[in-house]
This record gives C-alpha cells, structure tokens and sequence, in this order.
C-alpha cells in the first residue's frame, strides 16, 4: 500500500509504539544539537518532530504512546533466552551512546503538547498497545510500529502502520496477506513456525514463510497442524514437527499478545486537538520545557 499523506478522514484512535520511534530516531538523527547542560537533543528532537508528523498525517482524535519499561515480562519466565539477543546495559554508556539518556526529555516533550504516554510493569509496549486496541472496539485505529509482531491487530478497523521513509507500509488486511501469505490473525501461528531472530524465538529449522504459510492454508493453527502432523507430508517436515511440539506452542505463547493489560487511561483521556499543533516544532516545544 501506499504511504499515506494525509489523512483523507479523522483516525479515531492512534498508538505509537514509543520505544521503536526512540531508537529510530537515536540512531537516525546525528547528535548535533545540544541542551543547555550539554546532553544530545537527537532523539528528542526527532521524536517530537515525527509525533507532530503523525498528527498531522493522520488527523487523530486521541493519540497515546507505549514505552517498555525496564522490568522483564512475563515472557521471560517462558523462555529464558528471550530476547537476549538486544541485552545492553545502557547504564554503561555515556549519553552520546545511550538513547535512554533522553528519555525525561521525550516524557517533558509529551507532557507539554498534552499527549499521553504509559508504561506497563510486568508487560511489553506490544501487550499494552494490543490492550488499548482491544479497548478501542471498531474505532478507526492505527497502531504506528515497525514490529511485525503487533501484525496480529490487524482488522478492519485497525492498521498497523510502518513508517520506514519513502518505503512506509500501512498494513491492513489485504496487504498481510499479499505479504505473508496468512491472515493477519494466523500471523501468530506463522511466527511461531519460522521464529523471530529479532526477538531470539528459533522457529523450525529449514521451514521458510512460503511453507508456514502451506501449512497454515491446509491445516489451520499450530494446534491443528500438531494434531494432524500424521498426514503431513513430506517426511522431513512432518518428522521436523513431530519433534518440535512444545517448541511451536512455547513460540505461540510467547508471540501471542496479551490483550488483558490493566490500563493506566480511558480512551476519553487521549483526546488531541490537531489544530494546535499546527506550524509548531519540535524545537519550539523543547525550548518550552527548559532544554534549549
């Protein structure tokens, strides 16, 4: 699909997966302009900016962004090794290498256009973001992230936009398909067959997208294709299956998102008034808050 520009009717609802436009953003921007005390502005600037980009790209009438917090969730008892693969100590890193050393500048950034934000204990962005969603029912949604685990939202009423530049995609039902070759809500059982390097979740050794996708259109979810591994053919992947039982439904249970998440705000708490954001930048709204 093609990246939208603005939007031709109101968004009822966007969520903005805080932690990926962070790191975007950190590693995106060079560290040029500093605060009073000498801290890098350029992932704050650049966060503040691409916030007021989607305002204005999407005309929502209530937005909330989603960090992470830095307590392990649930998945972890799971599955030890999960995401192990991004384990850095920021604490180790002066400000010019750690991203989260303006973090209170995003979160004053936010607080002074009036823009809610939230972090959840015990469970991911990812967890929240799908909660928030469930919450919103048939609003006009857009969850706004380039992880393709939050794919699982997508419906009718929900997209999950990837702002990746010029190649941005805004997937809605029709485009997981075209791309992945399931439905949005197989992406969980498809994941769970081909893994997810990005989050250190092994899928079945040698099974490739075009065959999870085999699999799902023939048999239906990970627990119909372990009841029906007998007719299953060829014999390597039927035989791949038959030994990796509690691999895929361990892989299941990790890329499912929870939907249960306790919120921190009524969806009436989210409401933006785009036109007083207009013309405003993300320096004007730093030097508001004392940093520049």
């Amino acid at each position: 699909m093609e990246q939208p520009t603005e939007a031709e009717q109101p968004t009822e609802l966007v969520i903005i997966d805080g932690h990926g436009l962070l790191f975007r953003m950190f590693y995106g921007i060079p560290a040029q302009l500093r605060s009073k005390d000498g801290l890098p502005l350029n992932a704050a600037i650049g966060f503040t900016g691409t916030v007021l980009k989607y305002i204005e790209q999407f005309d929502p009438q209530r937005m909330l962004v989603v960090f992470d917090n830095e307590q392990p969730s649930f998945r972890s008892g799971l599955y030890p090794e999960y995401k192990l693969n991004r384990m850095v100590d920021y604490d180790e890193l002066d400000d010019d290498e750690n991203p989260f050393a303006q973090f209170k500048v995003i979160e004053d950034s936010l607080d002074a256009l009036g823009i809610k934000h939230a972090t959840h204990v015990g469970f991911e962005a990812d967890d929240a973001m799908a909660s928030y969603e469930r919450l919103a029912g048939n609003m006009a949604t857009v969850v706004i992230s380039n992880d393709t685990d939050l794919l699982q939202l997508v419906n009718e009423s929900t997209d999950v936009y990837a702002d990746r530049g010029k190649k941005s995609i805004a997937y809605d039902v029709d485009t997981v398909i075209s791309r992945f070759g399931v439905a949005p809500h197989s992406m969980v059982d498809f994941k769970a067959i081909t893994g997810d390097s990005s989050d250190n979740i092994p899928g079945l050794f040698g099974v490739g997208p075009k065959t999870a996708a085999k699999l799902i259109a023939q048999y239906g979810d990970i627990e119909c294709i372990v009841q029906q591994e007998a007719s299953i053919t060829p014999a390597k992947l039927r035989e791949k299956i038959a030994a990796n039982h509690d691999l895929l439904l361990r892989n299941k249970q990790l890329i499912t998102l929870r939907r249960d998440v306790p919120l921190g705000f009524k969806l009436s708490d989210l409401n933006v008034d785009g036109p007083q954001y207009r013309g405003l930048r993300a320096i004007d709204v730093l030097a508001s808050t004392g940093y520049l």
